[in-house]
This record gives structure tokens, sequence and C-alpha cells, in this order.
């Protein structure tokens, strides 16, 4: 028996997971389920849902931009600070308590030795978790020992960069009293002690000849006179010069090496008399020069047991700690570093972070994970290409005003861009999906406990936070736009009619559903609305008397006729609007053949 058969082909094609943007540069025609032409202001969760980005509160406000942030113990206390409006600020009191006056420029944090030190390329500073910032001092090394009174002795530790004094000691021989020092003219001689037993006393100094003459001849002893002079001091400024900070000395972080000055030398900290590496001493001749003197370095990050060194000309470096033992049998620290990439580095300064353990740098418009283990010799497949979905918005990215943060925590690595538009993309690690937020014109970041504080251009510290479904109270404009699905079949007319929405009942769950085809880009805008009934957030515009949590299905009726390719359009922006959409299904007739 002949069956007659229906020409329309009804089938329901579903979006079950959301799979953030995708930006293909040769059309949006290939794109997954769930993955967005256009992304702005949505979220994909870890479970792929598609959320409306989390708001803004304003904890604190300055009268200049946000310069830096930082979070950490000091003092053996849990303490934030930032730096803005030409100060620096302890956000841990309420309100904010000036610390101090800085230079007002792109500043940066780094915790060592108990206390917290501050670079901006001008100034040197620390604070001790009390009080208020001062300039760094630095360390007064002891130069020379065992130094007969006319001269000779043992050199023991090199000169300080941040100052221009040091010490000597001598070792008396109970019969001279004029003790010659190591250098001539000297500014000043200001301490003279007798074992740990100060001198103020019974002694003169002559700063041109650089002699210091007793009273009466000291006892005799072995080093037992040690006196502590000053000489002018040209190298200060190598330090201040400085604007980032990473730890590394091989399997440790006990030493602190700075860059950032525009060269392709870093510096790092020495271990003074008592065996302790301070960040208040930076020797003379301790310093590493990565690659070529013609590209500076931006970016050094600790990777396992090497320290990681890029240059925006192209270069990736690996230094690995070694002891050196000179000539008269002195055993010094020594770091080697060889060349791993001569084509790819990074051009963002200081914005090197550690993904999920993993180097990522910005280069050439593109984001690199410097995933493979071999950083002993070069090899080009040390950098893997993530940024390939989101080319297009990365591409307007000025690497000069780029700052990233990665929060660990909720496993989401941020790109600022610093622009008027505020735009970010944002990097889901764990589930592998990038999507872009506006509206966020971030600075500075550090973490708050389980939240995180962000910088802003205008001078607000705020908590950014789930909590909060706006903006200080301006709505969030979300948009998402898929590829343009054709639905197996780009050679046959379609007509779809109903969408199913399923959406999460929250305090102000509120989405627009429209859509877009080759043939019209004006179709209506379903609104729904699953509101739980609650006065947290709540927005009287879209009241409801709501009480049940369990995911809401909504049935619309959205006429689409005679279309080859169509795009689902989800948008939100309401004054409070928190959406959470699960996942849409959408009824699709194959009509005939496109002619």
């Amino acid at each position: 028996m002949a069956q007659i058969r229906s020409a329309d082909d009804v089938k329901v094609y579903k979006i079950q997971k959301f799979l953030g943007l995708n930006e293909s540069p040769d059309g949006d025609t290939q794109l997954k389920m769930g993955e967005a032409s256009e992304m702005r202001n949505w979220k994909v969760t870890t479970q792929n849902h598609l959320r409306v980005r989390p708001g803004y509160r304003t904890v604190e406000k300055f009268d200049g931009p946000v310069r830096g942030m930082w979070s950490g113990f000091v003092g053996g206390e849990q303490k934030t600070v930032c730096a803005a409006a030409g100060g620096v600020w302890d956000l841990t009191e309420t309100p904010a308590r000036r610390i101090g006056d800085i230079w007002d420029d792109m500043t940066s944090f780094f915790g060592f030795g108990n206390k917290l030190y501050i670079l901006n390329g001008h100034e040197y500073l620390v604070w001790d978790g009390d009080g208020y910032v001062d300039t760094v001092d630095g360390y007064v090394p002891l130069v020379t020992t065992a130094i007969a009174p006319g001269g000779g002795g043992t050199t023991v530790e090199n000169a300080n960069r941040l100052t221009g004094r040091r010490r000597v000691r001598f070792s008396a021989d109970g019969e001279a009293t004029e003790f010659q020092l190591p250098e001539s003219g000297v500014l000043y001689v200001d301490r003279v002690l007798f074992g740990t037993e100060e001198a103020g006393t019974g002694w003169i100094a002559d700063t041109e000849k650089g002699t210091v003459t007793f009273d009466t001849p000291p006892e005799a002893g072995n080093s037992n006179v040690e006196v502590w002079y000053a000489i002018a001091n040209t190298r200060r400024s190598e330090v201040e010069a400085m604007r980032f900070s990473e730890q590394f000395n091989g399997a440790a972080d006990t030493r602190v090496f700075l860059y950032g000055d525009g060269s392709a030398k870093a510096i790092y900290c020495g271990v003074t008399e008592d065996g302790t590496a301070s960040a208040e001493y930076f020797p003379d001749l301790y310093e590493v020069l990565v690659g070529s003197e013609n590209a500076p370095i931006t970016g050094m990050i600790k990777y396992y047991d090497r320290l990681m060194s890029y240059k925006p000309d192209g270069g990736a470096y690996s230094t690995r700690y070694e002891v050196t033992t000179l000539a008269d049998g002195t055993v010094i620290p020594g770091f080697q570093t060889v060349s791993i990439n001569k084509e790819i580095g990074n051009t963002a300064p200081g914005q090197v972070k550690l993904v999920k353990n993993v180097p990522r740098t910005l280069f050439g418009g593109n984001l690199y994970d410097w995933v493979y283990a071999n950083y002993t010799t070069r090899d080009e497949r040390n950098a893997k290409l993530i940024s390939q979905r989101i080319q297009n918005t990365l591409a307007e990215a000025d690497p000069s005003k780029v700052f990233c943060y990665d929060d660990d925590r909720k496993q989401e690595y941020f790109l600022f861009f610093g622009d008027e538009k505020g735009t970010a993309l944002v990097h889901n690690y764990q589930v592998d999906v990038w999507y872009s937020y506006t509206g966020l014109p971030v600075k500075a970041a550090c973490k708050l406990g389980d939240e995180v504080l962000f910088g802003l251009e205008d001078g607000r510290v705020v908590r950014f936070s789930e909590d909060y479904p706006n903006d200080d109270g301006q709505a969030i404009d979300a948009f998402f736009a898929s590829g343009n699905m054709s639905f197996d079949k780009d050679y046959m007319r379609k007509h779809s009619s109903v969408i199913w929405v399923s959406m999460q009942p929250t305090s102000n769950a509120n989405l627009l559903v429209t859509a877009r085809s080759d043939r019209r880009s004006d179709y209506m805008d379903k609104v729904i609305s699953q509101n739980l009934s609650t006065f947290w957030n709540a927005d009287f515009g879209n009241w409801s008397f709501l009480t049940n949590r369990t995911p809401q299905m909504e049935r619309l009726k959205l006429k689409v006729k005679k279309f080859v390719y169509y795009q689902l359009i989800l948008k939100s922006n309401y004054r409070a609007s928190d959406a959470t959409v699960l996942a849409v299904d959408m009824r699709v007739r194959h009509t005939g053949y496109v002619k």
C-alpha cells in the first residue's frame, strides 16, 4: 500500500550547554550550538549556563584614578591597600586611612619579610602594617672586615644601590689611634662601635682623608672596631626606576627580582650579614641581563624552579639558580639565562600571570599559554595559542593599557582593556569558555576573602559580586547572539514558531528573547520573568509572587518564516536582573529548497 508522507520535516534543536564567545573570522555559520557570535555582559557558569555578569557596589571613592591594589599579610595582620589620588590607603579601616603620600602613577606592591614594599617607577617605599609608609633607606652592608689600622682587610658584602652608607670593621692592635677607611672623600662618619657598644665621643673623622682618629688607642682585638660612613650614592635611581617584582631563588621564593625600568636588566636582592634575604639590599653587580639590550623586559614569573622572562620583540627566556665560586674562593649566587623562544614574548608590561600553574602572556594581539615542560632549550612548541575564539575583540586592545587579573578561586582570568567602554575579556578556564564584559574600566584588583575588589579609572574601589544585580544602580546591558544556525540544512528554507526557554527563578530573573534571520532583524521581543518573591534587591517594576525555586520552562511564540539562517538573541537590560538561562529549545520545520 502506498504511503503519503508529509513534506514537513519538524525537529526540535536544543541548546543545553552555553559555550561562550567564538568570533569566527570567516563567518559564524559553523559555530556549535551554544556558542555566541556576539556576547557581552553574560557569563558562563561552571555548569555551562548563561547568567548576567556580576555587578558591583562602591566601597571607597577617591579623587583620582586607582593606581594599584594589594591584599595580604603585613606585620602579622591581613591588610588591603591601594594607591590612589597621590596617596597610599589602608582599606582595612573604615573609612580608608591615608597611610602616606606617593607619586601618582601606576603602582605595584609585593610582600616580603613581613613588610609591604611599593614600586611606581619613581620611588621605593615600605610599610610595616602600622603607622605610615616610609622611604626605604636601605640596608647598610659590611663591605670590609679584619682591616688593619693602616688599611687592607677582607671584602664581605657588596655596596647597596639604595644607599651610600656602609660599614667596615678594623682589627685594632692596641697602639694605633688613626684608622684608614677603604675610601677617601667620604661625606660623613656617623657611628663608631667597640663590639656592640657605641662610642659617641673620643674620636674625630677627617672626611677628606677618610680617616678616623681616636683620643686613645682602642684595645687590640679581631674586627672589634666598627665604623659607619657614607659616600655619594649615584645608583639608588636604578632601584626606584623599577615598576614590577617577582620572587625567585631556584625552588624557593627567597629573593626579590625587580624589573620594568625600560631596560633589559633585572636586579635582585642580596642576603644580609645575618643570612636573611632583604628587599632593602640590592648589591652592586647583582643583576641579570635578559637577551638583547635593545628591548626591555616586560614580564617575569616564577615557574617551578625556573624564572621565566619575556620581551616585546619576541623573546622568552628561562633562568635557573646556581652557585658560582669566584677565583678567590668566594661563593656567590648565580643565575644562568637561556633563550627558549625567539618568536613569541610579551607586550603588556607586568601582566604575565600564572593561570592553572602555567604562564600566560599577551603578544602580537594573541594570548599564549607556555605549556610545555622543556625550559632548558629553545623549542617553538613552548607557546600554545589560546585566543582564537576572541581574536577580533582582543585585536582592539592596547597592550600598554592592559591590566590582567586571575581569580583562581572562581577560575576566571580577566583581561581589562583600559578603554572608554570598560571592555574586558574573561576566560573561565574551568570549562574553557570565553566571554566579554563592558562597563568595567578596571585599573587594579585584589582579593578580599572570597570576593574581588576592583579599582576603577574614576577613583572608585568596588566590590564585584553576584550579590549585586547592577553596577551601583545602573543596569547591566547583557546581550547574546548565537551563530547563524542553518539547522543542519543550509540548502533548505525553514519555519520556526515556538521556542522553549528554561530559566532558574531568582530575585530578578528578567529576560528578553528574540531572533534575527537572513530575512529580517526586527522580530518582536518576548519577555520572560521568573522572579522569586523576595525583598532582597526587589524590583517592583517586575514584582512576582513566585516562590518555587525549581527551574521553570517558558513556551514562547516567535514566528520566523522562510529563513535559511537563524540567530537566537537573548537580552537583559533591566535595572536589576540576575537572569540565569539553563537551556533553549527551538522547534524548526524545513519547508523546501532554497531557490
